[in-house]
C-alpha cells in the first residue's frame, strides 16, 4: 500500500536530498490517497508522486549497481593550468537501498524496454542500454516526458534522467535525448 511505499522511499534514501553542497529538493510519495488503485498508480509512477530528475538518476544508478545507492559528487578532478591532476573527486558514500535480486530484475526489464519496448529510442549501436520511459501527469498542461537509464548495461558507467516539461511521450521525446547524453558521456 501507499504507506509502505512511502516508508520504503524514506528508509531507502533514494528520494532523499543528496549530501551535496547545493540546493536540492526532496522527492516525495504522497500519502493522502490510499487503497489499491492509488497503490497501483504510485507503483507505475502516477498519482501524487513528486520525483526530481536527480532522484530518478540516482534510482537508475542504484539499479545499475545491484541496488547500491551512491551519493553523487560534483567534481571529477581538480587540474593545474597544465592539465595535471591535483586532486581527484571522491564518490559519496554508498548504502544498500534495493535488494540485489530486485535490482537485477529491474535492470533486466529496463534492458528489454530499450531492446524492444517504449525506450527503444534510447538504443545505441554496439552498447547495451537499460532504460525506462514515462509520461508524468501534469494538471496544468501536456504530460512531462521522462526517460531514465544507464549504460553500458553489462558494465554500468553512467546513469541519466531526462525530463522534458510538457513534452508528452517519454519514448518519443525524452529517450532520444537520453541516448544522446549517454553517447556523449561514454566517449
Amino acid at each position: 500500500g501507499i504507506e509502505r511505499m512511502s516508508e520504503f522511499a524514506s528508509e531507502s534514501g533514494i528520494f532523499a536530498a543528496p549530501n551535496l553542497v547545493l540546493w536540492a529538493q526532496e522527492s516525495q510519495v504522497g500519502t493522502d490517497d490510499v487503497g489499491e488503485r492509488a497503490s497501483a498508480n504510485y507503483a507505475i509512477g502516477q498519482g501524487k508522486l513528486a520525483v526530481t530528475p536527480l532522484a530518478a538518476a540516482r534510482l537508475a544508478g542504484a539499479i545499475s549497481q545491484e541496488g547500491r545507492l551512491v551519493d553523487p559528487w560534483l567534481v571529477k578532478a581538480v587540474l593545474d593550468p597544465d592539465g595535471r591532476v591535483l586532486r581527484h573527486g571522491e564518490p559519496g558514500s554508498t548504502r544498500q537501498a534495493i535488494r540485489p535480486s530486485t535490482a537485477g530484475i529491474l535492470a533486466g526489464m529496463m534492458e528489454l524496454a530499450v531492446e524492444s519496448g517504449t525506450a527503444d529510442e534510447a538504443a545505441i549501436p554496439r552498447v547495451k542500454v537499460a532504460g525506462k520511459t514515462g509520461s508524468a501527469e501534469n494538471p496544468s498542461g501536456a504530460a512531462h516526458a521522462w526517460c531514465v537509464g544507464f549504460a553500458p548495461a553489462d558494465d554500468p558507467r553512467v546513469a541519466v534522467a531526462v525530463i522534458v516539461e510538457h513534452g508528452g511521450s517519454g519514448g518519443a521525446v525524452a529517450a532520444p535525448i537520453a541516448r544522446d547524453i549517454i553517447e556523449e558521456l561514454l566517449k
